[in-house]
């Protein structure tokens, strides 16, 4: 719908005057839905939203230390649940 409706606005903005730089937005817009690019864009929002934390972080070098050290903390957790016994063989009774 909005790929349909674009055009008009533009037409109607260009109709209004130069007050401002809408109607070269607008025809930017219009090119962007047409090729595809702002399905990318819009994707691309969508994920720096979900994710833009990591991203910085990534950016920044920090991610990597980040990973590093849950890594080590895991293996950690890891060793410490081996020395628990079997949960089936403790209910067995056989542990």
């Amino acid at each position: 719908m909005l790929k349909r409706r674009t055009p008009s606005i533009v037409g109607f903005v260009e109709r209004l005057g130069k007050l401002n730089d809408a109607a070269e937005r607008g025809r930017e817009l219009v090119a962007a839905l047409l090729d595809g690019r702002f399905d990318a864009w819009q994707s691309a929002a969508r994920l720096y939203a979900t994710h833009g934390d990591a991203a910085v972080r990534k950016w920044r070098g920090i991610l990597e230390k980040d990973i590093e050290a849950m890594g080590e903390e895991a293996t950690k957790l890891a060793a410490v649940l081996k020395r628990f016994p079997d949960p089936g063989k403790v209910e067995s009774g056989s542990a």
